[in-house]
């Protein structure tokens, strides 16, 4: 039986003043991609738009005025420049390595392997020191990433030979006993402690110091970011189209790549501090309060610890449309806290205006 013959592929014709176009945008592309090689900071060509959108360019839409603006002005420091390892030691204070030595003993001296084992490994209590110079390793380890631990502690070409520092042994035996709130030292109060209770009272230690370490600056962002984690939790997240896909969930505050303030995010409990059931704010006047959903209280409880600890001061939030409508942007302005960024076309309040202009624009392309 003769097999069916397969179609022939289309033949696409191109005008050749469109091929022209086409042949010089990918000669201008190679020859940026080969300057970029020998130097990465030669700027990238930028390519001509399309005649529709130039357009639109020339026909702009009408200039928006604000109700007020707020200069830009960089966060400053609180305390002079140090080494490292003193500004390691001004965020993870001696407070939290004293801390998770107590709990670590706890914890290892209360573990009792099951079945009980004739050559199981004593337990020797760990040290200030040794805390210290296992959290350095852990450093050195992400900056150094190897396909097997054991790498690290062969002396080979790698250079690595961690065992001055540290024993192997030792090493991970650390890293199974390892714990910031050990259950039998500090047991779970369930009407007093939250889901993240494991890490109190280091991380609300680290939160304090990272806002009373800087000034901040007048603009500032709210976003999400993942803490890896793969293990059995019910309040991790999957979020498959990150670059982490599964872990804890975090709302972060920050300014130039600084971390002032964040919310922990739970799947079953959701965002920390929001109510389910909805927070009203104010607006300002004439409008009357309104009432936000747990996703847009994140940006405005964030911002408004920030307002109370600098009372008077104008800040400007930079926020994307997972955040951004005008319910939240209103009660901002009622803090005196202005808005920027991206909103979605089907939030609610978008002046119709701008979304025959985004629709004109759209048509365009």
């Amino acid at each position: 039986m003769q097999r069916p013959r397969r179609s022939a592929k289309p033949v696409t014709f191109y005008d050749d003043k469109l091929a022209q176009e086409e042949e010089v945008i990918k000669k201008s592309r190679l020859e940026t991609s080969k300057k970029r090689r020998a130097n990465p900071l030669q700027p990238v060509a930028v390519e001509k738009l399309p005649e529709p959108l130039q357009a639109a360019q020339q026909d702009p839409l009408p200039e928006f005025t604000p109700p007020f603006r707020i200069a830009y002005e960089s966060f400053r420091l609180r305390y002079p420049p140090c080494s490292p390892l003193s500004q390691f030691l001004y965020f993870f204070s001696m407070h939290c390595v004293d801390c998770i030595v107590e709990n670590t003993n706890s914890y290892a001296s209360h573990w009792r392997p099951q079945p009980l084992q004739k050559y199981a490994r004593k337990w020797h209590d760990v040290t200030r020191q040794e805390i210290l110079r296992y959290i350095g390793l852990l450093f050195y380890m992400g900056r150094h990433i190897e396909p097997d631990r054991e790498l690290y502690w062969k002396n080979s070409a790698l250079g690595h030979n961690l065992g001055r520092i540290m024993g192997r042994e030792r090493f991970c035996q650390i890293t199974r006993f390892l714990s910031i709130r050990c259950q039998f030292l500090s047991p779970f109060i369930k009407e007093q402690d939250q889901w993240w209770w494991k890490l109190e009272p280091i991380a609300s230690s680290i939160r304090l110091r990272c806002q009373q370490a800087v000034y901040p600056s007048s603009y500032v962002t709210v976003d999400e970011g993942m803490a890896k984690f793969t293990g059995r939790s019910l309040d991790t997240v999957k979020m498959k189209a990150k670059p982490i896909p599964e872990g804890f969930k975090i709302w972060i505050m920050g300014y130039d790549g600084y971390v002032d303030d964040w919310l922990w995010h739970s799947l079953k409990a959701g965002p920390e501090g929001t109510k389910k059931g909805g927070l009203k704010v104010s607006q300002p006047v004439p409008l009357v309060p309104t009432i936000l959903a747990p996703t847009f209280q994140v940006p405005y409880l964030l911002l408004h610890k920030l307002v109370l600890r600098h009372p008077g001061r104008p800040f400007l939030a930079i926020l994307d449309n997972l955040f951004l409508n005008l319910d939240l942007a209103h009660a901002l302005m009622a803090i005196n806290v202005g808005c920027l960024g991206t909103t979605r076309k089907n939030a609610v309040g978008i002046p119709q205006p701008l979304l025959d202009a985004k629709d004109a624009c759209q048509s365009l392309v």
